[in-house]
């Protein structure tokens, strides 16, 4: 981090922004918050409510949150994207934190 400040110090093109990054603002950054956060208490959910229940809830509040129409649309979508997630780790050998459904054993 010291060697990319000290690069971004002296670099010639640190006022130089791109045309895409113009637009960013304190909105924009609010949104990564609430984003990180949301993950954050999916991640935090997963150990006691088991992968399945957290995962489900978090993509269906996330795509609502993002604009997929119509509600009930994000609502049937998100079960079957977090089985197909869940699927895929399990063949792949991935241990996730808390098991399948936790509560049911």
């Amino acid at each position: 981090m010291l060697v990319t400040s000290l690069a971004l110090t002296v670099d010639k093109w640190r006022h130089a922004v791109a045309e895409e990054m113009q637009t960013v603002g304190w909105r924009d950054l609010a949104w990564a918050v609430a984003f990180c956060l949301a993950a954050l208490i999916m991640y935090r959910l997963m150990e006691p409510l088991g992968l399945l229940l957290p995962m489900t809830l978090f993509l269906a509040v996330m795509m609502l949150w993002l604009g997929l129409r119509p509600w009930y649309l994000a609502v049937a979508l998100s079960p079957a994207i977090a089985l197909i997630i869940l699927a895929v780790f399990a063949l792949l050998g991935i241990r996730l934190p808390g098991d399948f459904l936790p509560f049911l054993v």
